[in-house]
């Protein structure tokens, strides 16, 4: 299982795309960028759910890495019992022009 808060390097996989979802609260956008090198996925398209309120964070630290910048696609309704106002603040992020 592999955990945010204590990633280690994943050097025998070839990635075509990552899909992450985090947890918002407990894990920065610096830190996925982290993740994401270690993993030498890094240069693959990336698909994100995140906070809009904190887009600003999270494509500073997607878009320095040598993947395709990211942009703002739609908003997500995907998780059962979490109130609207939370949930119209829920995002996907992926490449551009894609």
């Amino acid at each position: 299982e592999f955990n945010l808060a204590e990633p280690y390097s994943i050097l025998d996989y070839d990635f075509d795309a990552v899909f992450i979802d985090p947890p918002f609260a407990n894990v920065t956008p610096d830190q996925i960028a982290r993740c994401l090198r270690l993993m030498a996925a890094d240069r693959v398209p990336l698909y994100v759910a995140y906070n809009s309120r904190r887009e600003g964070a999270l494509l500073n630290a997607m878009n320095a890495l040598d993947c395709p910048d990211l942009e703002c696609k739609w908003s997500m309704n995907y998780k059962e019992g979490m109130n609207d106002e939370t949930q119209h603040w829920i995002w996907l992020y992926g490449p551009e022009n894609d």
